[in-house]
């Protein structure tokens, strides 16, 4: 059911003016002029796995059809990427796509300078609402830097009265000879003496006392930074399967044909006897990564090193890198190829967990 918003009827009845509007700085000069909440409603377009490639557009107010410059006739049931003349990997589209596919609501404030001098802020909000993209776009008061401002005023206030308290501990130490400097940096043990005074008034200090500069202690204890980093190196022992690995897949994800060299690691020796998907024999956490690169190698692009990690009948793990060409016909994609570099076969799935680590294992 489509949603409609009261406009003004010079607004309603030009067409003319509606294509006025597709320029960005008049959008806003519009908003600010007409303060009004932009809202539409995005169902996807599922594929036969169940996966989105697509949003269309399912309910709009009129004030959505005045920014994206078409009347609502020619905006409700066409799809967003059409609409938008954008490519699947555009962060508008992903940014949706991240939305629905793991239910976190999106929201962004977008700067503008015609905006920032009037102290406002455009709000872009989606959430995911029986199943479907529920988007708000509107202008709102711009509150974030008094609240900053305010915070630091705050942190000001409290860390001025603890001053007094360094100055303070400086004056405890008596010594009744002067102490020379350190002059050496790297030095681990330094011993501090104190020559007693006549009076019974004086600081006891061991003569042994051990102190850590922050240098030893730097390079004794490494950083959260060097931990991390150790963490995301994984070691992959490539095994002797034959790293030219290949196989022929439909553009539906059905595997036409696949060599030797990882048919039997696959366990797929009667693939020609059945249907077989790639989805079938994915792993969940292999799904996600695969669909976007789907999506790139339609787009007439060739993927490199997509970490894919596949599942057999006998419950084992095939960790692998893979490169995807399209097969291309009258410049129309007709089929995909597969190469395959086998990384790691085994029945224990934390041994090939440790592949999410690698950063190109995440597809955002």
């Amino acid at each position: 059911m489509n949603v409609y918003t009261p406009m003004p009827s010079s607004v309603d009845d030009s067409q003319q003016q509606i294509k006025g509007y597709t320029n960005r700085k008049e959008i806003v000069r519009w908003l600010l002029q007409e303060p009004q909440e932009i809202r539409f409603t995005l169902t996807p377009s599922l594929n036969r796995f169940h996966r989105p490639d697509d949003f269309i557009f399912t309910a709009a107010n009129q004030a959505t059809a005045m920014m994206m410059g078409r009347p609502l006739e020619h905006l409700i049931g066409h799809k967003l990427i059409e609409v938008l003349n954008i490519h699947p990997f555009h962060h508008f589209f992903q940014n949706y796509l991240r939305t629905y596919l793991y239910n976190t609501p999106l929201q962004q404030n977008i700067e503008m300078p015609i905006l920032s001098r009037k102290h406002k802020r455009i709000v872009h909000e989606a959430n995911v609402v029986d199943g479907a993209l529920e988007v708000i776009i509107k202008v709102a008061p711009k509150e974030i830097e008094a609240l900053e401002s305010t915070q630091i005023n705050e942190t000001e206030q409290i860390a001025q009265p603890m001053q007094p308290l360094f100055e303070e501990a400086s004056e405890v130490v008596v010594s009744s000879k002067p102490i020379e400097p350190i002059l050496k940096k790297d030095s681990e043990n330094v011993v501090v003496q104190i020559a007693e005074a006549n009076t019974d008034d004086y600081l006891p200090i061991n003569e042994t006392t051990h102190v850590e500069t922050v240098d030893s202690i730097a390079q004794d204890e490494p950083g959260l930074e060097e931990t991390v980093a150790k963490e995301m190196i994984v070691e992959d022992k490539i095994t002797d399967i034959d790293p030219l690995a290949s196989q022929q897949v439909s553009m539906d994800g059905k595997i036409e044909y696949i060599n030797e060299a990882i048919c039997d690691t696959l366990e797929l020796e009667e693939y020609n006897r059945q249907e077989v998907f790639m989805q079938d024999i994915l792993h969940k956490v292999s799904q996600l990564p695969y669909h976007f690169a789907l999506l790139q190698a339609k787009a007439q692009q060739v993927v490199k090193n997509l970490p894919l990690i596949f599942v057999t009948k006998s419950k084992k793990y095939v960790k692998v890198k893979g490169r995807i060409e399209p097969q291309t016909k009258d410049g129309q994609v007709t089929g995909l190829r597969f190469y395959y570099q086998v990384l790691q076969h085994t029945p224990d799935f934390h041994q090939v967990a440790a592949f999410g680590k690698v950063p190109a294992f995440n597809s955002f």
